[in-house]
């Protein structure tokens, strides 16, 4: 705690502004370090009583420090976590992260940064065992949607030799995965391989240019050859000697944990007081404004379960969640709770229900050809209310969100029924086609069979739009898996926690329908589409064994699928700023495949 206390944030030059929320899209450039220069930084570990891995972190924070023109700052290293001998045979997770806090000040030599970065490190290690996440928690760190916690750059060394199995009459060669994805600004990997040094800068493309990347590899190999060639010179006298080529430095925005926007507005009352609070915890932001959206502040449908539930809990008044998502801020949802009159519809872009149906109007306006969009496995649409926004007022736009489960009646049975009886409520608005159908994860899913049942009765599909959608997503699970177990992994991912109470009606009744749609589509097996696919699809993959190219459905399309990759991942797809790129996709289909043609429509749209 001493050592991080007040640390301040790594202001690295970047190529392109900071965007509000990290997208993690991530590249990667590879460089090597020559084995004679390899084995000088390994005699000059050897000559101070140090190791490579300290040589090669002081090296980088002398870097670091030139390009940002700061000399206080931290870098982020992955410990193995196996500091027992029970835990070296055991198959499993154990990696922590350790946060090195690098001081320059003075301008030292580098031999005397080296024995400060040896007890720096020497001390982390011994304190190895304390979880990242309660270093966050105790320092009380203040969250910041646009960067991670305590250190933005990261260094790692693989000195461990990693050999391919020996299989009998076959050659085993390694084959290097593209990187898509960068957790962090920036991190620096080497491996040390026939004795010299591999090299890999993982970066972000939201904020690194390549060109900006490779530069900054030529000057991180001509200072570790300054420092192999004299220790013993001032950090400032060792090369690059010329001016560092940077590109100018960007006016920093502001953001959420500096300052507050113009518009902010504290909590004035004890109720606002107390709803900001909750939103704090559930978030984990630190001071939202009475005007903010919960949903703009990082909030999904998930968590806004979460979040109402704690809501009641303080209140002990229930509040409904359409009322929430039609103006979803502390303002608005104080003066719910202070108001007995039931509150009026907002504007005419506000979430509106179908009466007696799964429909949400959430896009009103226009003469164009409605969009159906079907829920996810959570059960709710108001995740695409900004999708629908940035498509204009000139598209209408439907989400079909599930019915509690009395109210599901057949079409609980099947994940064919229950699309018949979504099919039924697009019908009572558009009677014919051509249809045009999207769906985000389980939602695709079901938009799939839709579009099947459409085909069948003869109708016109214009487009099917799969956001991030696979075509047999539980095909991983163990047989007799039990469906109530995934459904809390599921919240508990979600939520980033599991919460306490499971037994809260609003908790209990979402676990209840993510089981549901599980054990749906654990029995749904899709037949053939003789169509065509648009599969959007999320290129940060958190786990990227479980994705092929087209996610499963190239074999059930018969005219063929078109993929287009998409910034963010599963979650942050349809977030800001990752869904403006999914807006210019479905908008250029949407323009070539329609003429503004007005389908038929029912009284009840018009």
């Amino acid at each position: 705690r001493q050592q991080l206390h007040d640390a301040p944030t790594l202001a690295l030059p970047t190529d392109k502004p900071r965007p509000t929320f990290q997208s993690h899209r991530g590249a990667a450039f590879s460089f090597s370090l020559s084995a004679s220069l390899t084995d000088s930084l390994t005699q000059l570990a050897h000559e101070s009583g140090a190791t490579l891995f300290m040589v090669l972190l002081a090296s980088w924070q002398v870097l670091l420090s030139r390009y940002s023109d700061q000399t206080d700052f931290c870098v982020g290293t992955p410990i193995a976590g196996r500091t027992r001998k029970e835990t070296e045979p055991l198959i499993g997770f154990f990696v922590n992260t350790l946060v090195l806090r690098a001081r320059l000040e003075g301008d030292p030599t580098f031999t005397q940064l080296l024995a400060q970065v040896k007890d720096s490190a020497l001390g982390a290690f011994a304190h190895q065992d304390v979880p990242f996440e309660q270093l966050v928690d105790e320092l009380g760190v203040v969250r910041d949607l646009s960067r991670s916690p305590l250190f933005q750059v990261a260094f790692a060394l693989q000195n461990a030799p990693i050999r391919p199995p020996a299989l009998s009459g076959l050659r085993v060669d390694g084959v290097a995965a593209p990187t898509q994805t960068s957790k962090f600004d920036l991190s620096l990997t080497l491996v040390e391989h026939a004795g010299a040094l591999e090299a890999s800068f993982e970066y972000c493309v939201d904020l690194f240019e390549p060109a900006s990347i490779q530069r900054l590899a030529s000057h991180f190999v001509s200072l570790l050859e300054g420092i192999a060639a004299n220790p013993f010179r001032a950090l400032s006298q060792l090369p690059p000697e010329a001016p560092l080529q940077l590109p100018p430095l960007r006016p920093q925005p502001l953001t959420a944990s500096e300052a507050p926007p113009s518009e902010f507005l504290a909590p004035r009352t004890p109720v606002e007081q107390s709803l900001a609070a909750i939103w704090s915890e559930v978030l984990e932001v630190p001071a939202p404004g009475v005007h903010d959206s919960f949903f703009q502040l990082g909030g999904s449908s998930l968590s806004s379960v979460l979040m109402l539930a704690r809501v009641e809990e303080s209140f002990g008044t229930e509040v409904r969640l359409e009322r929430f998502f039609q103006s979803p801020t502390i303002a608005s949802l104080a003066a719910a709770l202070q108001s007995e009159a039931p509150q009026q519809m907002g504007a005419d872009s506000t979430p509106m229900e179908v009466a007696d149906s799964p429909l949400v109007l959430l896009q009103k306006g226009g003469s164009r050809t409605p969009i159906f969009c079907v829920h996810p496995i959570g059960g709710d649409v108001f995740c695409y209310i900004e999708l629908a926004r940035q498509l204009g007022d000139e598209q209408p736009f439907y989400g079909l969100r599930a019915r509690d489960s009395g109210a599901t009646g057949e079409s609980d049975t099947s994940l064919e029924a229950l699309a018949r009886a979504y099919l039924a409520s697009i019908r009572s608005v558009q009677p014919a086609g051509p249809y045009r159908l999207m769906g985000w994860s389980m939602g695709g899913n079901i938009a799939f069979e839709l579009a099947r049942q459409l085909e069948a009765q003869g109708e016109e599909v214009e487009l099917l739009a799969l956001i991030d959608a696979y075509a047999r997503p539980l095909d991983r699970l163990a047989p007799n898996t039990d469906l109530g177990e995934v459904a809390k992994e599921l919240l508990a991912s979600e939520l980033q926690q599991l919460p306490e109470h499971l037994d809260h009606p609003r908790i209990a009744a979402l676990h209840q329908r993510l089981e549901r749609h599980l054990r749906l589509l654990s029995t749904y097996e899709p037949g053939t589409y003789g169509g065509e696919l648009v599969l959007l699809q999320a290129t940060d993959v958190v786990d990227p064994s479980i994705q092929a190219h087209d996610n499963g459905w190239h074999s059930l399309v018969s005219q063929g699928i078109k993929v287009h990759g998409m910034p963010g991942n599963h979650y942050t797809i349809l977030r800001p700023p990752n869904v403006q790129c999914l807006v210019e996709q479905l908008r250029a289909y949407l323009q070539k495949r329609s003429r503004e043609s007005t389908p038929a429509l029912s009284r009840s749209q018009t």
